[in-house]
């Protein structure tokens, strides 16, 4: 019995550090103006830190700079099912493997705090925003919901149980 606390313990421990990231580094999401180098944020010496408002609000088109990669909203539309299909382009910064789950990651809800169900799209010119993105690599894909009114905001969470989230205004 005692074996098996042990090995549950340093199997949390475990799960805990892969969800919270390895490392220390400051995860405050930045736009990423056009025309810049992609750079990771905590790479940036001497940069101002966004606000708590200019942090949670983004626009679409705008990309957002993290700790160890970039994503852009790319694009915001609604399908013949009234379904919203968000594009994402993810670009990995570090040196590392970078996993990207559309489940784990992203949320949208409307203005009446309805939040939308995954849907799954298998006529998109894109395909899902799912898998290992490669140390240096991009990745380019959608994410869909249903059941969303108007005013749609997008959440990612880049890190399981980390705090750092990024908001874009979808409109829609």
């Amino acid at each position: 019995m005692r074996g098996f606390k042990l090995a549950l313990g340093i199997g949390m421990l475990g799960l805990t550090t892969m969800a919270c990231g390895e490392s220390g580094a400051v995860d405050a999401p930045r736009k990423v103006e056009p025309g810049a180098e992609a750079v990771a944020a905590a790479t940036v010496e001497g940069a101002a830190q966004p606000t708590a408002a200019e942090a949670e609000r983004f626009q679409v088109g705008d990309a957002v700079a993290l700790a160890d990669h970039q994503i852009t909203l790319e694009s915001v539309t609604r399908d013949e099912e009234n379904n919203l299909v968000a594009v994402f382009v993810v670009e990995n910064t570090s040196g590392k493997d970078l996993t990207v789950s559309s489940l784990m990651s992203f949320e949208a809800k409307d203005d009446a705090g309805n939040k939308g169900q995954t849907a799954l799209l298998f006529d998109s010119d894109t395909g899902g925003l799912d898998g290992t993105v490669l140390a240096g690599d991009k990745l380019r894909g959608h994410v869909a919901w249903s059941g969303l009114g108007s005013g749609v905001r997008i959440h990612y969470t880049p890190k399981l149980l980390g705090d750092t989230r990024v908001t874009w205004e979808a409109g829609q």
